[in-house]
């Protein structure tokens, strides 16, 4: 039995943001699509990334989605926080997940 689909709403922009978000929810799924987004401090580049991440794996089931950083201590403080946080709890079980992770 599969779980219930939890619906993602497209969050609040900024316009840049709203810029990367709409050239990847409408990119073609049978095609690798790869952005690159950056900027100053507390632009939240993290935040968009996590809310496409989330939006992503909830429309296309089965995708694979890489959100990175220059440095690991950066995606472990600040962007892995970050989605834990805006992440519905039962995306953050199973191998992949909170639970499987080796923080």
């Amino acid at each position: 039995m599969t779980e219930p689909r939890i619906e993602i709403h497209e969050p609040i922009l900024h316009p840049k943001q709203q810029q990367v978000w709409d050239i990847v929810v409408n990119a073609p799924y049978d095609r690798t699509t790869i952005i690159g987004f950056g900027g100053a401090i507390g632009g939240s580049k993290s935040f968009v990334a996590a809310m496409l991440a989330l939006r992503l794996s909830t429309d296309v089931p089965g995708n694979l989605i890489l959100v990175g950083r220059k440095d690991f201590t950066d995606l472990h403080d600040t962007t892995m926080k970050l989605f834990d946080e805006i992440c519905p709890e039962q995306y953050l079980s199973g191998p992949y997940g909170k639970t499987g992770r080796n923080d």
